[in-house]
Formats: structure tokens, C-alpha cells, sequence
């Protein structure tokens, strides 16, 4: 299929993906407001109903930006795609084996296919640096925009596999541990702030007996506002971010606390930067701003044509 059959079959699939979701979102509104009862529409729904359209889309961006436009011709990348394809499904299912586990099929699928774009987006920008040719804003744009789609896929599909939640009950001196680090509180004090008076903790976080980090989390009032607001304690790598966050007092200097353990999610906020990047590298590509100006002129010519052609004459002179 040519380039234009892969963007109408995308367009349908986002589409389909919005319809689901909004579904998901104004069905049970709409029975509350009819009375016909109350249902609660939560996250599992959304992760199934936005997967099914989304993943044979990512899984035909790999291959449709190699599509030549009005025609099917893929010419000597075909190969190429199908190898880089094969290539990204075992790296991923190993990579996620090693990293995390055991991995479903699903996760598998959803790692790889992130894998492939962003592989496939580095096909058109390394074949013209070989060749020296020169490398257009509006490739460049395609290549980078498409790179960042990638990455925000594998963000996405590992946070949602691995992603470990755990609400927890801790005192002074007492430990919890998911993900293979281990929560230490170490005590509670009061905190002022330039706004706010505060409750802190300090956790100290260890993994295999070494010190990783130590988080404050505070349950903070405002002088202004006086609901009590929450203040995280968040530890981010290029590859995890630790998350504790305090609750309520469960009373003998006991609080409730939910510790996160996140793989990956910096992925999802570097490629939507890079598929913005991408966006404002296309559109500073002259030949479409050419083209725009050509546009103009013709409108211009068909609303005045002998106030169009007083400066073509006047050029040509």
C-alpha cells in the first residue's frame, strides 16, 4: 500500500481509539443521568479498549513511512523492515525477560512494536548520511517525530506491565518492600514552609543493603487553603522513578503510605518532547512554506487575475 492508504487506515484507527474511549468515558454518565443505574468504567477497560486499535497502528507507522506517496513501492527496504522487525521482537522479548521477568505475549508485542519504530525511524536518516546526500528539515522532522512515538510506546507498555502500587501501613523504624527496594522510615517531623506548615517523613530507600536515595514526602496545610495536600518524595532514573506519597494517620504514629515503583516512564515524557521536537523540525522545511506562498498567489490571482498578473509582467520585465 502506498503512503496515503497507511495514513487513511491510521486516521481510522485514532478514530476508533477516541470512539472507545469517549464510549468509555460518557456510557456510564449517560445511564446515571437516565437512571438506569450506576456503572463504574475503570482503568482496565481503557488499557484494552485503546490497545486494540493503537497497536496495529504503531505496528504499520514502521512501514508506512517508507511508502512512497500514490504508490506501493517499499523498493530494497522491505528486507530491511522485515529483518529489523524479527530483530526487534527477540531483542525485546530478552531485554524484558532479563530486565522484569517473565513477560506476557501482549507486553512482548507492545515492547517490540515500540522497538521497531523506532529502529524503522532511523532507516531514512542513516541510508542518506551513507549515500552523503543532505537531510531535509521535513525528513528529519518525519524521522524524529516518529523516534519519539517509539519510545513513548515502550514507556507506556512497560509502566503498564511492571508498574508495582502497594498502599502500606509504616511506623517509625518499620520497613516495606516491593520491587526489590526496601522502604525505611526512619522518623516523622514538622516542617514550615515559606506557605505551608508540613508533616515530613524521611524514607531511606535500599536495595541489597546499599543506600539508594532518601525521599521526604509531606502532608502539607496551607495558610491560605487549609485542606491538607500531599507532597511526594520521587526519585527519577533514565530507567525507574520511585514514588512515596503520605496518606492518612492510622493513629500510635502510624501513617499510611503508598510506594510505587515505576519502569521506564521517563520513556513517555522523552517522547512526547521528541515527538514535538519532530513536529517543529517539519514545519521549518522552506518547501513548504514555498508551497504555501504559491498558494496564496493563486487564490489571490483567482479573486483579482489582472491585479495578479500586473506583478508577474513587472518580474519578468
Amino acid at each position: 500500500a502506498s503512503r496515503d492508504s497507511f495514513l487513511l487506515v491510521n486516521t481510522a484507527l485514532l478514530v476508533g481509539a477516541t470512539g472507545l474511549i469517549l464510549i468509555g468515558t460518557l456510557y456510564p454518565l449517560s445511564l446515571d443521568a437516565l437512571n438506569l443505574g450506576k456503572i463504574s468504567v475503570g482503568p482496565p477497560y481503557f488499557a484494552i479498549a485503546f490497545s486494540i486499535p493503537m497497536l496495529p497502528l504503531v505496528l504499520l507507522l514502521a512501514v508506512g513511512m517508507h511508502a512512497g506517496w500514490k504508490r506501493a513501492n517499499l523498493g530494497g527496504r522491505k528486507r530491511l523492515l522485515m529483518g529489523l522487525g524479527v530483530g526487534a521482537l527477540i531483542a525485546g522479548a530478552l531485554l524484558l525477560r532479563v530486565s522484569y521477568g517473565q513477560p506476557s505475549v501482549l507486553t512482548v508485542v507492545g515492547f517490540a512494536a515500540g522497538l521497531w519504530v523506532v529502529l524503522a525511524s532511523l532507516v531514512e536518516p542513516v541510508s542518506r548520511l551513507r549515500k552523503g546526500h543532505s537531510l531535509s528539515a521535513g525528513v528529519l522532522g518525519m524521522s524524529v517525530a516518529h523516534l519519539g512515538l517509539g519510545l513513548f510506546v515502550i514507556g507506556a507498555t512497560t509502566v503498564e506491565s511492571f508498574k508495582i502500587e502497594q498502599d502500606v501501613a509504616l511506623r517509625p523504624g518499620e520497613t516495606a518492600s516491593i520491587a526489590g527496594y526496601d522502604f525505611h522510615v526512619k522518623g516523622f517531623r514538622d516542617v514550615e514552609g515559606p506557605n505551608y506548615q508540613a508533616l515530613e517523613g524521611e524514607v531511606e530507600v535500599t536495595r541489597d543493603g546499599k543506600r539508594v536515595t532518601v525521599l521526604y514526602p509531606q502532608k502539607r496545610i496551607y495558610r491560605v487553603q487549609t485542606n491538607p495536600m500531599t507532597e511526594a518524595g520521587i526519585q527519577g532514573r533514565w530507567n525507574r522513578d520511585l514514588f512515596v506519597a503520605m496518606g492518612e494517620p492510622l493513629g500510635e504514629d502510624a501513617w499510611s503510605m503508598r510506594l510505587q515503583y515505576k519502569p521506564l516512564i521517563r520513556f513517555i515524557w522523552w517522547g512526547c518532547g521528541i515527538m514535538a521536537l519532530g513536529g517543529l523540525i517539519g514545519v521549518c522545511d522552506r518547501r513548504y512554506r514555498q508551497r504555501a506562498t504559491a498558494g496564496e498567489r493563486a487564490a489571490v490571482g483567482a479573486a483579482d487575475p489582472e491585479g495578479a498578473g500586473a506583478p508577474a509582467m513587472s518580474r519578468s520585465s
